[in-house]
């Protein structure tokens, strides 16, 4: 800066140097306005913000091994914070069609949340539509109903381990007397699916389960007959950089 220059300045000019008002000849003006411009849009109230991820948990009813939230704490959103959430997203859209995506945890673990956000925004006229990531064990034929009606659910994200026997024994359900949470799972991506929400199937791909997946994908072809709202991808849940495994380098 001009400040550590080792040509002689008096000290009446130190304060026209704080404040910009002298500058090097190398100085970019213009860089600097536009850098000045872009931050106040950002934070003008006139900027729009149309995407919007909310948590209405971070519980989950799963205990994944691989979980990266293990550990974490398990709290729910009050009907309060719901409702502020609902009036920041009014605040912040100005008006504009929003897009929400739904994440937890769980975020079908705090249903009623849910509720209150899209009912908020559509009692107050805000267009708006959603996605979730979600392992569907609750979508039940009533959460459908409302993911329809009242969420404007577009599309759900599900993660299948394996078939049943590795599906059900890595996601680990608890507090439940379901005998096989693999098949209510399927079960309910095929209501997902009839009501024209599309899913994503999400294979996650280790060495250890690639060849169950193999067969789940099998699976999967002869279970769901219309695929129009289907989708399946894989991906990897480890980094395999060090793997010996071609099946996996090739993936």
């Amino acid at each position: 800066s001009l400040l550590s220059n080792p040509c002689k300045l008096s000290e009446a000019s130190e304060p026209f140097i704080r404040e910009w008002c002298i500058v090097p000849m190398n100085n970019d003006d213009t860089g600097l306005a536009d850098q000045f411009i872009t931050v106040r849009e950002l934070l003008s109230a006139k900027s729009a913000i149309t995407s919007f991820t909310v948590l209405p948990t971070t519980d989950c009813n799963a205990r994944c091994f691989y979980c990266y939230e293990m550990g974490i704490a398990r709290t729910h959103m009050t009907e309060q914070t719901a409702r502020d959430v609902a009036e920041y997203i009014i605040n912040k859209s100005n008006g504009a069609e929003v897009s929400l995506r739904w994440f937890g945890g769980e975020p079908l673990f705090n249903r009623s949340a849910i509720d209150t956000i899209c009912k908020t925004l559509s009692d107050n006229g805000i267009k708006y539509h959603s996605s979730m990531i979600s392992n569907a064990y609750l979508f039940d034929s009533d959460t459908i109903k409302s993911a329809v009606e009242l969420w404007n659910l577009k599309r759900v994200q599900i993660t299948l381990d394996g078939t049943a026997e590795n599906y059900n024994r890595i996601k680990a359900y608890y507090k439940i007397s379901d005998k096989n949470p693999f098949k209510t799972v399927t079960d309910n991506i095929e209501k997902i699916t009839r009501a024209k929400i599309r899913v994503s199937i999400r294979l996650n791909l280790s060495e250890e389960n690639f060849d169950d997946l193999s067969s789940l994908i099998d699976w999967l072809d002869e279970r769901y007959s219309d695929k129009r709202y289907l989708t399946v991808y894989s991906a990897l849940l480890y980094d395999i950089y060090d793997t010996d495994d071609e099946r996996l380098s090739e993936a």
